[in-house]
């Protein structure tokens, strides 16, 4: 099985030469970076600055940036993020079978609501 890599300077798949990256590529990288999503649209964010440069300078007319950065970054944003990892806390009182995890938003407070996390004790 052929690696889908970008052909550079087209930014063609050399797999199945569709735009780069194109599906499977994705796939693949999500798969190779692996909870990294940060690290991920990083790494892209510099390919998509090498691929406009490319394209510009061989295309008689320049890329479309929406449709560039489209293709290079805005599918990163629906890669799901890792759950993270969860701590049972049994020393919390008012907590079920001590399923009360360490880092719960603070009670009483709306779930979006970033500030104070209650922790044991406090």
């Amino acid at each position: 099985m052929q690696r889908h890599a970008p052909l550079r300077p087209l930014w063609i798949c050399t797999a199945d030469a569709l735009p780069w990256p194109c599906g499977q590529a994705r796939l693949d990288l999500v798969a190779e970076y692996a909870g990294e999503r940060v690290n991920l649209a990083v790494d892209l964010a510099e390919l998509f600055v090498e691929a406009t440069a490319d394209l510009a300078r061989l295309c008689p007319e320049p890329p479309d940036p929406i449709a560039t950065y489209q293709r290079f970054l805005g599918w990163v944003k629906t890669v799901p993020r890792p759950e993270p990892a969860r701590t049972a806390c049994a020393a919390c009182p008012g907590t079920a079978s001590g399923n009360h995890e360490w880092l719960t938003p603070h009670p009483g407070r709306p779930s979006r609501w970033i500030g104070p996390f209650h922790l044991p004790g406090r």
